[in-house]
């Protein structure tokens, strides 16, 4: 029997071998600075529970994952920092000094054209390993790790797009 993961799109109920996940969807408690995630976009739901189920199977359990999508994801990650108030503002405009901002923004646009944000609990090496082999499952791509000092790019944003091109692009040689 294989195992099978799910996932409501509506709801973020995550069903891993006939058990529900509490896997934490469109989160309502904000931190300013994801510290100790791996972070990355997911482009559709076939690839979101590819995610889910490599990173429960990896021994993830599910606090320590957080799934956003849609308009309420974009407004939970707050580009702009405007509905955070004057800190929130502040910190924000701190961002823009760096390429966080730019990353921030694709966050919040990717999921209003609707793909997903993912992101993970990884406190050591070995973890954020498991959670890149995960996001490459589900073709995720934007995958960045927030360590407490940098954050570091794991997939480039276009990654996905190379990983599809090579698998549905016609080989030059069935021409011949």
């Amino acid at each position: 029997m294989a195992l099978e993961t799910r996932m409501d799109p509506q709801s973020g109920v995550v069903v891993y071998n006939d058990t529900v996940q509490p896997v934490v969807f469109n989160p309502t408690k904000f931190t300013f600075y994801p510290s100790h995630k791996t972070i990355g976009l997911i482009p559709d739901q076939a690839g979101v529970e590819k995610v889910l189920h490599k990173l429960l199977e990896s021994g993830f359990e599910g606090p320590s994952i957080e799934l956003l999508s849609g308009e309420a994801g974009s407004k939970f990650v707050d580009a702009t920092g405007v509905r955070r108030g004057v800190m929130g503002r502040l910190i924000r405009n701190l961002q823009n000094l760096t390429d966080e901002r730019r990353l921030v923004q694709r966050y919040a646009n990717s999921m209003l054209e609707g793909e997903f944000v993912l992101a993970v609990l990884c406190k050591n090496r070995e973890r954020i390993g498991s959670a890149v082999t995960a996001f490459m499952e589900g073709e995720g791509h934007s995958v960045y790790h927030f360590s407490p000092a940098m954050v570091e790019r794991i997939i480039p944003w276009n990654q996905h797009l190379r990983a599809h091109h090579a698998r549905t692009a016609p080989r030059k040689d069935a021409e011949l």
